[in-house]
């Protein structure tokens, strides 16, 4: 009889606890946030509503042994007296309260990292300021005096990011109003998931979706119970591991089919590389696929020249899952095709590059090309110990210690940046080990 595999606990999904936490600190009532992310960015969203009057609390005693947050909403906008808040490296949480200042009556100051700020957010600062806000930079971040959102229809570009649409809708609910974009939105999936919970915690009339056109209407809604689902892109990470490794790990729980990087998922089990169980209590197995990779965990093959096709996967609408298919392209057969990588280049760090460096590290080739990266196989692991740099970046820090699961002569520097959305991500990866 086989051994059982090792038990690993799954954050909640960031992208929902954000949201979450954003519907319920303007909602009427305490609301109940069971699960939530336990990463830097949630925490710091969280400390940001508190300080603009929203109650928060750690509920004790969990029935179902999940932590629970509980916001005691305010009813409606705030209304801040040159209230600083501390957005850290979050690009969503930084957006959501960029829109949450300049909707409400009030003075913020928001204080942003270095890399933060560097990040494209212009088109959102234009938008705001076509409301009435005014909005100055300052020496950390920015200093925004809210006058409340004019009822009128605006348009939004969505070709950089959904995360401003996502904050706008959310800050919206003081009068009726209308956001209008054109194009697609990039993302599509992460602005679906802040529409299906302004829906819960609204009513399903709050928000009318139409080409090229989101109304929402008056009102804030009434405290919800709230359970957040596992978080996807922690998951994608963990199974990308699984199969790099060569061994199964069991998981608390299961994630939303909502989120983008749950695609990833889906193309990997499609492409026989990784199986999924039914597990104990709501969790899942994941078990490495017949495909398995090259050597099961042993010695590199592959080439500049890879005789097996690439797995190909598109990453215009799920970015982040960009640095741990690199790593897979490290240890399949063929090694993986990035499609849509532009968009890799602005988030935390350049990413294609931190990719290729993590390539090269490893003794892999990598080429971009017409808008893709291809990312081979290793071919001849080099001698002795290297150090790969995630210019601390959380989701390539994830994929140098998923490739150093195949090649103990990699280190992986400043691996505490994973905080930022998996603070526990070693100890999940020590499992497999």
């Amino acid at each position: 009889m086989s051994a059982e595999p090792p038990q690993a606990a799954v954050p909640g999904c960031k992208s929902a606890t954000q949201r979450a936490l954003m519907l319920a600190a303007l909602a009427a009532g305490e609301s109940r946030i069971a699960g939530p992310g336990e990463g830097a960015d949630c925490r710091e969203l969280r400390d940001a509503l508190a300080a603009l009057g929203a109650g928060v609390r750690l509920e004790s005693g969990n029935p179902e042994g999940l932590e629970t947050w509980c916001v005691d909403g305010l009813a409606g906008l705030p209304s801040p007296q040159d209230v600083l808040l501390d957005c850290g490296e979050g690009a969503s949480t930084l957006r959501f309260l960029l829109a949450l200042a300049a909707a409400a009556d009030g003075e913020t100051r928001l204080r942003a990292a270095d890399g933060l700020r560097a990040r494209p957010h212009a088109q959102l600062l234009e938008v705001l300021r076509t409301q009435g806000a005014a909005i100055e930079a300052t020496a950390d971040g920015w200093r925004v005096r809210g006058r409340g959102f004019r009822a009128r229809e605006t348009a939004v570009p969505v070709d950089v990011s959904s995360q401003p649409l996502s904050g706008l809708l959310m800050a919206s609910g003081a009068a009726a109003q209308r956001w209008t974009f054109g194009g697609s939105p990039v993302s599509p999936g992460y602005l679906a998931l802040t529409i299906a919970m302004q829906r819960v915690v609204r009513g399903a009339d709050s928000v009318e979706v139409n080409p090229g056109a989101i109304a929402v209407a008056p009102g804030f809604g009434r405290a919800r119970d709230l359970v957040v689902p596992g978080d996807a892109s922690s998951v994608l990470a963990l199974a990308v591991a699984v199969i790099v490794a060569g061994r199964p790990l069991a998981l608390s729980r299961r994630w939303s089919d909502r989120h983008p990087d749950a695609e990833a998922l889906f193309a990997l089990r499609q492409a026989g590389l990784l199986g999924c169980d039914d597990g104990d209590d709501g969790g899942v197995v994941l078990r490495p696929g017949p495909r398995g990779t090259p050597g099961g965990g042993g010695e590199p093959t592959g080439g500049d020249a890879d005789p097996d096709p690439a797995l190909e996967f598109d990453l215009a609408d799920a970015p982040d899952a960009g640095p741990v298919l690199g790593a897979l392209g490290l240890a399949i057969a063929g090694g993986v095709l990035l499609h849509g990588v532009a968009r890799l280049r602005a988030k935390e760090s350049d990413r294609v590059a931190g990719i290729r460096r993590l390539a090269e590290a490893a003794g892999a080739h990598s080429e971009e090309r017409g808008g893709a990266l291809r990312v081979h196989a290793v071919a001849r692991r080099p001698a002795g110990e290297r150090r790969y740099d995630p210019a601390g970046d959380h989701r390539l820090a994830m994929a140098g210690g998923i490739a150093a699961l195949r090649d103990d002569g990699l280190r992986v520097e400043h691996p505490d940046c994973v905080a930022k959305s998996f603070p526990a991500f070693w100890d999940r990866l020590a499992l497999l080990t």
